[in-house]
């Protein structure tokens, strides 16, 4: 499996000299690895461009609280947190939780 260019991640506004459609690149270590566009008019690619580059930042921030939680345990109230953690760090990375045969919850591809 590919793996994410590292963090952190940037965007800049591209200055524009031409008719062509407005966009937002987003940067990994000096260099340009994606780009945003306005979409049908709606002003977005900044707000997008955000949102990209901040994925780095969130996926830590949710595998960091997914083992929190692990580790301390949850409730019933928790477990659609939980289960929606699950599901975002799987959809940004491939992998998926498993109960290990100890009782933990483990990633697996």
């Amino acid at each position: 499996m590919n793996k994410p260019t590292p963090g952190p991640w940037t965007y800049e506004l591209e200055k524009l000299s031409g008719p062509s459609l407005p966009s937002t690149h987003i940067f990994a270590h000096g260099q340009v690895i994606a780009n945003a566009y306005e979409y049908y008019g709606k002003n977005n690619s900044q707000a997008n461009a955000r949102l990209i580059a901040a994925a780095p930042d969130l996926l830590e921030a949710a595998a960091q609280l997914l083992a929190q939680l692990d580790r301390i345990g949850m409730t019933r109230e928790e477990e659609p947190l939980m289960e929606a953690l699950r599901a975002a760090i799987a959809k940004a990375t491939d992998l998926r939780m498993a109960l290990s045969r100890n009782g933990r919850l483990t990633w697996t591809r």
